[in-house]
């Protein structure tokens, strides 16, 4: 090991001296480079559609998004529900026609009903309940969004029920 003149080794001495001109360098470079960013009020001020870019982003993240649940008066509800027995033997045609049935009357409601807003979110189910043959037994289920379910349901759904009514006692008697 080779001593200096104070008796000191000399490779510590010049070390010392090595990790102050690191810390001067990183001084020195860490305040130029943060002196030379403006700050990001200064940024937002002279980019407008970066400003605006980052706004719609924020809120965008901020809404609740496809999974969320809506509110309670935004949800869709079933405002009435009817079961209808069809035929204990397999018809496949009836089964193939039912569906058309729902959506002829579901259109025929909207059409009677032209006052409502499309915003009341109108719909209906279609499910089969029976035992051994699914289709013997259907549910249909009348949905309105609980918002307008006490102004509106009551008119749409008993006009969707009295046209799907008369398409499946017409199709029963044809069978």
């Amino acid at each position: 090991m080779i001593m200096d003149g104070s008796g000191k080794p000399k490779k510590a001495e010049e070390g010392r001296e090595k990790r102050k001109k690191a810390a001067e360098i990183r001084k020195i470079l860490s305040s130029e480079t943060f002196s030379r960013v403006p700050s990001f009020s200064a940024a937002a001020l002279r980019f407008p559609l970066f400003s605006a870019a980052f706004l719609c982003f924020f809120c965008a993240c901020a809404a609740p998004g496809p999974g969320a649940p809506a509110s309670a008066r935004e949800r869709a509800v079933v405002f009435q529900t009817r079961s209808y027995a069809l035929s204990k033997i397999s018809d496949p045609e009836l089964e193939a026609a039912l569906p058309d049935f729902v959506a002829q009357s579901y259109e025929s409601a909207l059409k009677s009903s032209a006052d409502t807003p499309a915003e009341a979110g109108f719909s209906y189910t279609l499910s089969p309940r029976g035992a051994v043959n699914p289709f013997s037994e259907v549910e249909v289920s009348c949905v309105i969004r609980k918002k307008y379910a006490s102004r509106y349901g009551a008119e749409l759904c008993s006009a969707f029920y009295s046209a799907l009514d008369k398409k499946i006692k017409n199709a029963l008697k044809n069978n």
